[in-house]
């Protein structure tokens, strides 16, 4: 429902403003993760700067969450939403 509802929005002229985050993670499994819109899609991802494998798990707003197994220096694709379905919060596991 969240995709029909910004279809709705965008027909209406509704746009979304680009907007670019980093953030680190830190503690026994570091990272970073880049999150934001971009074209009216929320878009995230996650790298891992760790010096093992780790798991991660990408919360949003809406609907099922992203999860990604990385190994040491390896970045995940970006994974894109609508964009009022926005990331809430990585967690990670080693």
């Amino acid at each position: 429902m969240v995709s029909l509802s910004d279809e709705l929005s965008f027909a209406d002229g509704y746009y979304y403003d680009d907007e670019h985050h980093s953030s680190q993670i830190e503690g026994e499994c570091e990272g970073e993760w880049d999150y934001g819109r971009v074209n009216n899609q929320a878009y995230a991802r996650v790298t891992n700067r760790s010096d093992s494998d780790i798991s991660a798990t990408i919360t949003w707003s809406a609907g099922s969450p992203s999860e990604f197994y990385l190994r040491p220096g390896e970045t995940s694709e970006f994974v894109y939403r609508s964009g009022s379905n926005i990331p809430r919060q990585v967690e990670v596991a080693c």
